[in-house]
């Protein structure tokens, strides 16, 4: 590791503790940056790079949507999965992901079933805290 790479791990872990800090102060970002001398610019830069660096770190990778495909087994489509039991015929029921819960906050929607890990319920949670 060069000094530049240590100089960036010493910014983000002071930052990291400077966003812990307004999260724990309850003040907007605006509100904590003037009341602490920092630029909002600065605060939502490293705020993203953090959140980067979070997402880089666990091995969760963004992939991109699938369109909806025809289940050759059942005659249904990847949307039909999603209704709610009692909508569908029982041909129609997928095979596969069978959505239980869904939790919505802001833009995202998350399906979930009781074979979700809650690991990885709290892990999805606590990121999206993080994103608004």
């Amino acid at each position: 590791m060069d000094t530049n790479e240590v100089a960036q791990q010493i910014r983000l872990k002071e930052w990291s503790n400077i966003i812990q800090n307004r999260i724990q102060s309850g003040m907007s970002v605006q509100d904590f940056c003037k009341s602490n001398g920092l630029s909002t610019d600065s605060f939502y830069y490293y705020q993203r790079k953090l959140r980067t660096r979070i997402i880089e770190d666990s091995g969760f990778v963004e992939l991109p949507p699938v369109p909806a495909q025809t289940n050759a087994d059942s005659g249904s489509s990847t949307e039909e999965c999603n209704k709610p039991e009692g909508s569908k015929r029982p041909d129609q029921i997928c095979d596969r992901f069978r959505t239980e819960m869904i939790i919505r906050t802001g833009d995202a929607e998350i399906c979930i079933n009781r074979s979700t890990p809650k690991s990885l319920i709290s892990e999805v949670l606590e990121v999206l805290k993080d994103a608004e």
